[in-house]
C-alpha cells in the first residue's frame, strides 16, 4: 500500500475522531437519541479505519524492512584469503595482540575516491567492527557509507599482494588498479 494511501487513511481518522469529539459534546449538551447514536457509529468508523491504517503500516514497515534488506547489503565482508592474511600477520607477533585492518575512504586517487587500508592496534570508539574468525576489520562511520556490503580480499599477484575492495556496490566505476572509486549518485 502507498505511503498517499496512508497519508490519507490517517487523515480520514482524524477527521472522525474530531467528528466524534464534537458529537459527544453536542450530546453532553443536549440529549437527544439522534445524535448520542452518531457518536457510536463515528466511533465504530474510527475504529475500523484504525485497524486498516495499522495493519497497512504495519505491512508498509514490514515491506520496507524486507526491500532494504534484499536490495542494500549492510555488511562489510571478508574473504578466506583476508582472514588467513590477518592471521598470519598475528602470528609473526606473538604475545600481542592480533592486529585490526582498517578500511578508510579517502578523497583523491584517479576515480575521485581512495581506498586505504592500515594495520591498527584497536578499534576506536566509534568504528564499526566486522569480525570473522580470528580476523577483525574497522572503518570510521564516514568511510563505511561508501563501502557498505562491500567484499575485501587479499590478493596475490606477481607484481603485489594487498587488501582490495573486490566488490563494491556503492560504487560506479572503479580504476585499473582497484584501488579507488567513483561513488554512485
Amino acid at each position: 500500500m502507498s505511503i498517499r494511501r496512508l497519508v490519507g487513511l490517517q487523515s480520514t481518522l482524524a477527521a472522525l475522531a474530531g467528528r466524534c469529539a464534537a458529537a459527544q459534546a453536542r450530546q453532553t449538551a443536549t440529549s437527544n437519541a439522534t445524535i448520542s447514536a452518531a457518536p457510536a457509529a463515528l466511533r465504530l468508523a474510527a475504529a475500523s479505519l484504525l485497524a486498516d491504517h495499522n495493519g497497512l503500516w504495519r505491512q508498509g514497515r514490514s515491506f520496507a524492512a524486507q526491500t532494504a534488506e534484499e536490495s542494500e547489503p549492510t555488511e562489510l565482508t571478508l574473504t578466506e584469503a583476508a582472514v588467513e592474511r590477518l592471521e598470519a600477520l598475528a602470528a609473526q607477533a606473538p604475545g600481542e595482540a592480533p592486529p585490526v585492518l582498517r578500511l578508510t575512504v579517502e578523497g583523491g586517487g584517479c576515480s575521485g575516491f581512495t581506498y586505504t587500508f592500515d594495520l591498527d592496534k584497536a578499534p576506536a570508539p566509534d568504528d564499526r567492527v566486522i569480525t570473522k574468525g580470528p580476523a577483525t576489520l574497522v572503518c570510521d562511520n564516514v568511510s563505511y557509507e561508501f563501502i557498505r556490503g562491500a567484499t575485501i580480499d587479499y590478493t596475490t599477484e606477481l607484481v603485489r599482494s594487498s587488501f582490495e575492495v573486490t566488490a563494491n556496490p556503492n560504487a560506479e566505476q572503479s580504476c585499473g588498479c582497484g584501488s579507488s572509486f567513483a561513488p554512485k549518485s
